[in-house]
């Protein structure tokens, strides 16, 4: 069995990892910058002056059984205070970019895989960010469009987590924004990284076979 993770330099790529290689899949990560994060097999993908998807070590991604994609950007701006090169970068990051790797790994998907997207509350509660959330959202309408139009038992759902203790937005806010957050959701704790990963890697599994075009919100009751 064989993963792929687009967007390896989010910080819940590695729980997603480990999880996956714990249940004896063959992980490959995709980063669009290597970080400090060492993948076992890892391939770098860019886009082309012309908007192409550019991909190095394409010859390991081989057929796939799951694809998780990670991908995001967030600039934490109101829509005033946005360039329209950060309008774009955000766009590109959020939902252009995993548009064209779906393209791209149509052909290399095997019978009943699982492909999942990773959103954000924000996509469905709104945000101060409105240039993220609209990026965002649009994962749910693709997530939709994809799972009426499959083929081949192959299964599109997408995961909208509420902040995740210990990521990179979480260590942007201060005490005071954390409690906040904490206090606004119903049973007083942020989502685990570790349990989203073990989330994610059991949607992917046969007996969610029926799980298709849904989108699945983990945030402890604070959008419902």
């Amino acid at each position: 069995m064989r993963c792929l993770i687009v967007g390896a330099n989010a910080s819940i790529a590695p729980d997603i990892s480990n999880v996956f290689s714990a249940n004896s899949y063959e992980v490959i990560s995709a980063f669009r910058k290597f970080t400090k994060y060492k993948a076992t097999k890892s391939i770098r993908y860019s886009v082309s002056a012309d908007g192409g998807l550019k991909i190095t070590n394409s010859s390991l991604v081989g057929e796939l059984d799951a694809v998780v994609f990670c991908t995001g950007a967030l600039m934490g701006k109101s829509i005033q205070d946005y360039t329209i090169a950060e309008m774009e970068e955000a766009f590109d990051a959020n939902i252009l970019v995993v548009v064209k790797f779906v393209k791209y790994l149509r052909s290399k998907l095997n019978h009943n895989s699982s492909i999942v997207f990773i959103s954000s509350i924000s996509a469905s509660a709104g945000s101060y960010d409105e240039i993220y959330s609209a990026s965002k959202s649009a994962l749910y309408g693709l997530t939709k469009s994809l799972a009426k139009n499959t083929k081949n038992g192959v299964r599109f759902n997408c995961v909208s987590p509420s902040l995740i203790k210990n990521s990179q937005m979480y260590n942007t806010f201060s005490n005071d924004e954390v409690q906040t957050h904490v206090s606004q959701t119903p049973i007083k704790q942020l989502v685990n990284s570790k349990d989203l990963a073990t989330i994610i890697y059991d949607i992917c599994q046969p007996h969610w076979r029926s799980l298709n075009g849904q989108i699945l919100d983990v945030n402890g009751g604070r959008y419902v």
